[in-house]
């Protein structure tokens, strides 16, 4: 059995701006005996602007996930913000590591370690849709608020809709102004305009009572709507919803 971790070579951001990161992840040959760490580190001046809901702050710099029953192909997005000054563009801004639940630091090698440059670069139109930095939880009331930021990180101006997708058997409680009412399936999608460079998207899920654990809640994106987004690695995701009964 050995583990492998992948991140992209290079991605590009403007000073100040919001990078996602996608990063794979799993196991060939053997299925492993033992769970696995996830471990994510920024670095270059780089910082967290969100952390992934299964997610947990070791320090200000590293992100650990941990695995019980590792997946064979698993998929996760790092969701960095840039520095507003500049970077060195030869040393990575993220640095990935997976390795057996309980290992040392410094154990993984190979192919389970893997890293991301960042390359200075603002782009026309850049949509960006980010989940709140910490995990979600539920009131009282079984339903979780999310405020995402979202915004046009590129030089010309854009209009866009946002799109929430509620996992089976979650719904949208009430509706934002700017949202059209749900599909049969419980999609909505939302006509937001103009984009500005930043703004907040608020919406409630209703949570079932019977959900325990860390379960996915609602899918998200947000689309230009009247141009081409340079970079849709930002513009989308699975938010989980923290659930301790």
């Amino acid at each position: 059995m050995s583990l492998f971790a992948q991140t992209a070579d290079s991605l590009n951001v403007p000073r100040g701006g919001r990078l996602a990161v996608p990063v794979a992840f799993g196991w060939k040959g053997e299925r492993p005996v033992a769970g696995a760490e996830l471990r994510m580190t920024v670095e270059n001046g780089f910082t967290w602007a969100a952390v992934a809901s299964r997610g947990t702050r070791v320090n200000r710099s590293t992100v650990s996930i941990t695995y019980d029953d590792l997946p064979k192909s698993g998929r996760t997005k790092a969701r960095l913000q840039a520095p507003d000054g500049a970077w060195d563009a030869s040393k990575p801004a993220l640095s990935v590591e997976l390795v057996e639940k309980g290992a040392a630091d410094g154990s993984a090698s190979g192919d389970s370690v893997s890293s991301t440059k960042a390359v200075e670069k603002e782009a026309d139109v850049d949509l960006f849709m980010f989940p709140p930095p910490r995990a979600s939880k539920p009131d009282a009331d079984g339903v979780v608020t999310y405020d995402f930021d979202y915004g046009n990180q590129g030089s010309q101006p854009a209009k866009g809709t946002i799109r929430l997708e509620p996992f089976p058997g979650y719904s949208l409680h009430g509706r934002p102004k700017e949202c059209a009412m749900p599909t049969k399936d419980g999609t909505v999608t939302c006509d937001l305009g103009d984009i500005p460079a930043q703004a907040t998207f608020t919406f409630k899920v209703e949570v079932p009572e019977e959900a325990t654990g860390i379960p996915e809640a609602v899918r998200y994106s947000i689309q230009a709507a009247d141009s081409t987004d340079a970079d849709p690695l930002n513009n989308d995701g699975i938010r989980f919803v923290e659930i301790k009964r």
